[in-house]
């Protein structure tokens, strides 16, 4: 029964693996020809550029950016806070403040992270 199960597989991937060469060759030439007819408007093609961040580079970059949020937060001298349990932002001034804090969760949550494991890393401060 397996081997039947696994011929049956082995065949549906096939002829998926065939529609999608078959769907790959078409929107080649689907965007072969749209750039044909930007051409024949004057429009000229922008290549890419020619560095992608790697995942090295976006974790600097996100290390860097968390930093400097951390840097601002301790300089505003309290009036802003960072509640790692809650994960959120508050200001100490703001009474109309929402329940999430001065971001949305899902934002802070990222920082909140960071922070959580510079404290584990280097102990809290």
């Amino acid at each position: 029964m397996e081997s039947k199960k696994d011929k049956l597989v082995g065949k549906l991937a096939t002829q998926r693996a065939g529609r999608l060469q078959t769907d790959l060759e078409r929107l080649k030439k689907e965007v072969l020809a749209l750039q044909a007819a930007l051409r024949s408007h004057g429009a000229s093609l922008t290549s890419q550029p020619d560095s992608i961040l790697s995942d090295q580079d976006f974790m600097t970059r996100f290390d860097k950016t968390c930093r400097v949020l951390k840097l601002v937060l301790d300089a505003s001298e309290g009036m802003f806070t960072v509640d790692t349990d809650t994960t959120k932002i508050s200001c100490a001034y703001n009474d109309l403040e929402p329940l999430e804090g001065l971001a949305p969760k899902e934002l802070i949550e990222p920082f909140v992270l960071w922070l959580k494991d510079k404290e584990k890393d280097h102990g809290a401060k």
